[in-house]
């Protein structure tokens, strides 16, 4: 009677493991993979949407179109209905408000577009036809890439 197995099987048995364990390895990297990528772009999509709406909110309580000391494609910078300075801008790859990081990020350069409208919806260069500002924000974290677009219509006009 013979016990155990040869040094043969023993050697197919281990080959036979380790090319199953590559086989299910392949599958289980790619399921964590995709994961990686859906939790990063879901923590991007959060925080640059909360900036966003931050950046509109306060875009909203603008005292008058006088009170816009700049109106740049990169910068905004205004009064409030409190008389509190605050101005939006893009710092490497930062968003800042005032001296403020708002969001991290960002994609630079170009992370950061702010366009003027008219009261007709018309891009406009004049602070007193300015009735709408719209915000464009892009921020990346390696292959992903999130996008944001929203506008604010000044109240106190």
């Amino acid at each position: 009677m013979k016990r155990g197995m040869t040094l043969i099987e023993s050697i197919m048995v281990v080959i036979l493991m380790g090319i199953m364990a590559f086989v299910f390895s392949v599958f289980i990297l790619e399921g964590a993979d995709a994961w990686r990528f859906i939790t990063v772009q879901n923590n991007l999509a959060l925080s640059s949407r909360a900036a966003v709406y931050i950046m509109a909110r306060e875009i909203k309580r603008i005292k008058d179109v006088a009170s816009l000391t700049t109106y740049a494609s990169t910068e905004v910078a205004f009064t409030d209905v409190d008389n509190n300075p605050v101005a939006f801008r893009q710092s490497g790859a930062y968003l800042m408000r005032n001296s403020d990081v708002l969001l991290k990020k960002l994609k630079f350069p170009g992370g950061l577009f702010i366009s003027y409208l008219n009261a007709s919806g018309h891009q406009t260069a004049t602070r007193d036809e300015i009735r709408t500002i719209n915000i464009h924000v892009i921020v990346e974290d390696g292959t992903n890439r999130f996008i944001v677009d929203t506008a604010a219509r000044l109240r106190n006009l």
